[in-house]
């Protein structure tokens, strides 16, 4: 049974519910198409778009918004990965499983738990010399990686890769990797620029900064440099967010 949002007070926003609503629609289409025995495959493959193009990103915008629902999407997920199962019976599912195993995985492991979902988005090459098997990783895994907001560190241990191996098979396919997605900025620059975001917002956090730089300016820098910045441009408001994560005593 398609499990419902959870009561909340105050609701949730009108944003999730919808969402939740159009990700219940999808699951109605893709059980009436199975029970229906009407096994096209064209119809199948359509249907398995509609999961991976459109459910799907519902989902991770829900993770990311309302961490509170992680139990109810990895449920949700559990739930379309079974229906996605039963329409692979009739023809290969490529990519749109391994989204789905992934989005399931990283509900479940970043909680601290064990994934009741085995991931293992790569194949192993024997070439008949001695040693390990060489992991070859699946392009759709790597395109999945270019584009999600994950670190590459996290991506590797999510794939069960070294992180050197990872960045290199990436790179051979085209795709940038963390150290591509950096901006090359000199540190008197970014120094200039942190004193302009400041002085427009003098209680400008890290997280803030980042944001702004990246909106503002399309920059994208290392976290510790924008630490060391932030601390040499505006000392005096470090050490003010610093006195506010401080635990006061007990009794004042």
């Amino acid at each position: 049974m398609f499990p419902s949002l959870p009561e909340r007070h105050p609701p949730w926003p009108a944003s999730v519910t919808i969402a939740a609503g159009q990700i219940y629609n999808g699951y109605i289409t893709t059980t009436t198409l199975i029970t229906s025995g009407n096994f096209n495959k064209h119809r199948i493959s359509a249907q398995k778009q509609v999961l991976y193009r459109q459910i799907q990103p519902l989902l991770e915008a829900i993770s990311q918004q309302e961490p509170a629902l992680q139990d109810w999407i990895a449920q949700v997920c559990a739930i379309l990965l079974e229906l996605l199962e039963e329409l692979d019976r009739t023809s290969d599912t490529g990519p749109y499983m391994l989204s789905f195993y992934i989005l399931c995985y990283n509900d479940v492991k970043y909680r601290g738990k064990e994934a009741s979902i085995p991931v293992k988005p790569y194949t192993l090459v024997r070439t008949g010399k001695r040693g390990r098997p060489a992991k070859k990783i699946h392009y759709e895994a790597l395109e999945w990686a270019a584009t999600c907001n994950m670190s590459q560190t996290a991506i590797a241990r999510l794939f069960g890769v070294n992180q050197n191996l990872l960045a290199e098979q990436m790179k051979e396919a085209g795709f940038p990797t963390d150290q591509d997605r950096y901006t090359d900025i000199r540190e008197n620059d970014l120094d200039d620029l942190v004193r302009e975001v400041v002085s427009a917002r003098p209680d400008t956090g890290l997280a803030y900064l980042t944001g702004q730089l990246r909106a503002q300016y399309k920059l994208r820098v290392k976290r510790w440099r924008l630490k060391e910045s932030l601390r040499k441009v505006d000392q005096t408001g470090t050490a003010i967010r610093r006195q506010a994560l401080t635990k006061k005593p007990r009794g004042q």
